[in-house]
């Protein structure tokens, strides 16, 4: 059996926007044994009713070490692919992913085609890997690195992320994350500084973000 951690985008805030939530957050079985990277695609009969109920609208892929494919593949929702989701879309539609020439962590501002939904930032980034996007996608944000989001038929991908909050970024600035900023030549302090400097800045954009995917990607 695999297993994939999604989340539902159908929260509305006081505000009036559709945010990144975990709530309505399902894990889905598979009866088909898919592993990440692979190019398969997911029956929608092997998948619960229940985690497609109610108001869900969309799929939101993001740092599940066993995120399945099928479930891109399969596209019986629209799907929000982020970092590693990003990089799982890209390989289940056609893409390929392969080692970047420099990683990106931390605060990252990305040259968008389209700034008016996405912003240039900056955004945060936590990533080694590059993606080469599926034939017929739509690159709509980039960096030197590589490709930053893209668009496919009804999939949206962003390579940084934009549901950055600092809560989070204590959790990952820890132990093995605290040694991965020390290689880079940055450190845990400097990420939690720029996440109290950005973070208040990134979620109007995301908010903007997601408000355009739910509208817009189907």
């Amino acid at each position: 059996m695999a297993r994939c951690s999604i989340s539902g985008l159908c929260t509305v805030g006081s505000d009036g926007h559709r945010a990144l939530t975990n709530g309505n957050r399902d894990t889905v079985s598979s009866s088909v044994p898919l592993r990440a990277r692979t190019r398969h695609a997911t029956p929608a009969a092997h998948v619960p009713g229940g985690a497609y109920a109610g108001g869900v609208r969309g799929l939101l892929i993001a740092n599940a070490g066993d995120a399945d494919a099928g479930f891109v593949g399969a596209r019986f929702r629209q799907v929000f692919g982020i970092c590693f989701g990003h990089q799982t879309a890209a390989h289940a539609l056609g893409g390929s992913v392969h080692r970047a020439p420099a990683p990106e962590i931390g605060w990252y501002d990305v040259d968008s085609d389209v700034p008016d939904v996405i912003a240039r930032g900056p955004w945060m980034q936590w990533h080694y890997d590059v993606v080469t996007v599926p034939t017929g996608a739509e690159v709509l944000a980039r960096t030197e690195v590589g490709p930053q989001a893209w668009r496919m038929d009804r999939t949206f991908c962003t390579q940084f992320h934009p549901e950055a909050t600092e809560s989070m970024l204590a959790s990952w600035s820890r132990e093995a994350g605290a040694a991965e900023l020390a290689a880079i030549g940055s450190s845990s302090e400097q990420l939690m500084a720029d996440a109290r400097r950005y973070v208040a800045t990134s979620r109007p954009h995301a908010e903007r973000l997601v408000d355009w995917f739910l509208d817009d990607v189907n």
